[in-house]
Parts: structure tokens; sequence; C-alpha cells
């Protein structure tokens, strides 16, 4: 047989499966691409949420401390979020004792906001939520009465792995000063 013709099949050979390696990067990245900008749009989704009501903590309540009650996972508190010039109550509860079995991320928890009587889930990515609260001096506090700042942690994940195991993560933390809680 000839060589050039053997030499040829083996250099075909070589381009070919260089060739499909490539496409096969370009789509895996792909993929990642698409887990990683899911992920980052869910949590600015729910931070900008979260932000509004959080900076309204206090608007138009009447009563004597509008934070009504505080854990590490949860809020309760009374502000004007709705726009009709009365005051609301709000709740935000991340409870990790129900997984979202919307995904297949088995770490996925649902955030709860509810606004009076309408719930609205954060579903979908959310596996974790912190809050830390502090008073006047900046201390740690776990009364409701004293609060003066909150800070708040949310970390999300995508909804599907990437490769089998791994999942796009995204993060986001702030701590707020809530204009309204410096008037009492």
């Amino acid at each position: 047989m000839n060589l050039n013709l053997i030499a040829s099949f083996v250099i075909g050979g070589l381009i070919l499966l260089s060739i499909l390696d490539v496409n096969n990067n370009i789509r895996e990245q792909g993929v990642v691409s698409a887990a990683d900008y899911q992920v980052k749009t869910h949590t600015s989704t729910v931070a900008e949420v979260l932000s509004e009501d959080i900076r309204k903590v206090g608007y138009l309540y009447d009563g004597n401390s509008p934070v009504e009650t505080i854990t590490a996972t949860s809020i309760t508190f009374h502000a004007d979020v709705t726009g009709d010039d009365s005051s609301d109550t709000i709740k935000w509860i991340f409870d990790t004792s129900r997984p979202d079995m919307a995904t297949s991320n088995p770490s996925d928890t649902v955030l709860h906001r509810i606004v009076n009587a309408d719930s609205t889930d954060f579903s979908g990515g959310v596996n974790g939520f912190a809050l830390t609260f502090y008073d006047s001096l900046g201390v740690q506090t776990t009364n409701p009465a004293t609060v003066k700042k909150i800070r708040i942690v949310l970390t999300c994940e995508s909804l599907m792995p990437m490769d089998g195991t791994r999942y796009a993560r995204s993060g986001w933390q702030k701590t707020f000063r809530p204009i309204n809680l410096d008037k009492l």
C-alpha cells in the first residue's frame, strides 16, 4: 500500500479528531455560559426585589417598631411596599426544611416573600439566605425593636448541573441601614 495514502489518512483522522474536540469544548462552554447567565439573572432579580423591600422598612408605619420578628433566615416588618399609602406586613422566609422540588438541584430551597396575604415564591435556584441584624452601635442583635442595620447574604445556583455534578453559583450580599429605622 502507498505510504503517502496511509499518512494522509492518519493526518486527516487527527484533524477530524481535533475539530470534534474543539466542537465539544465549544458546546460545553455554551452550557457553562448559559447556566452562569441564568443564575446571575435570577440572583439579580431576587436581590432587586429584596433591596426595594428592605430600603422601605418602616415607611408609613405608625407603630413602635416596624421590625416585628427576626431570625437568621427570616424577617417580618411593616412598610408601604404596594404604594397605596398604607402600611403593609412583609415577610421574607427561607425555610431550609422544605427543598425546592421543581429543580434537579438538591440544595435549592424556596425563598418566600409574603406581602399581607399575597405570597411570591422565588424558587428555582436559591440555596442560601442569611440575615444578620445590628443595633445603632453596630453590635449584632436579636431584638427586633433595636434593629438599625440589616445584612443580607444571598446565594443561588443553576437549576441544572453544568457537567452532571457542578452547578453554576452566584452570590450577593449587602448591608442596609433603612432611613425610617433611624427616625425611631
